[in-house]
């Protein structure tokens, strides 16, 4: 009796549906691997990026933090001030230093914005702006 329910095993595990559903659902099995696999390689490269982009803002915090202790002394805001604003204290005079062309470099600087403000205007109005640059307006 044995003998006989080893012939039907072996005939149903060779029959053509029993290998096509095999086949298919070792289809199935290796469609979902491969889906996983993906997903697990688009996953690392977000995660790389991310790291990137917050070593980027740990970077970032760490200036302002710097730039923050500058300003929260009497000394670094003096010296913002003087920088940005070209400001200074009672009693004391601005020296202005002259290139080769006799130019200063602020006036040079100015000269510059008023010619792109000239050619961004264009038109009927930079007649205008250099008349204005002409009286040193």
């Amino acid at each position: 009796m044995k003998y006989g329910n080893r012939i039907s095993f072996r005939r149903v595990m060779s029959s053509p549906v029993t290998l096509l559903g095999g086949f298919i659902l070792c289809a199935l099995l290796a469609r979902a691997a491969i889906a996983i696999h993906q997903k697990a390689v688009i996953s690392e490269q977000r995660l790389a990026e991310t790291q990137a982009e917050y070593d980027r803002l740990q970077d970032h915090a760490a200036s302002l933090d710097q730039e923050v202790a500058r300003l929260s002394t009497d000394t670094g805001i003096e010296a913002e001030l003087r920088t940005r604003y070209h400001a200074v204290k009672d009693g004391e005079s601005v020296a202005v230093i002259l290139g080769s062309d006799g130019q200063s470099d602020q006036d040079q600087t100015a000269d510059a914005a008023d010619a792109a403000s000239s050619t961004n205007a264009g038109g009927d109005s930079s007649w205008f702006w250099s008349m204005l640059h002409w009286f040193g307006l």
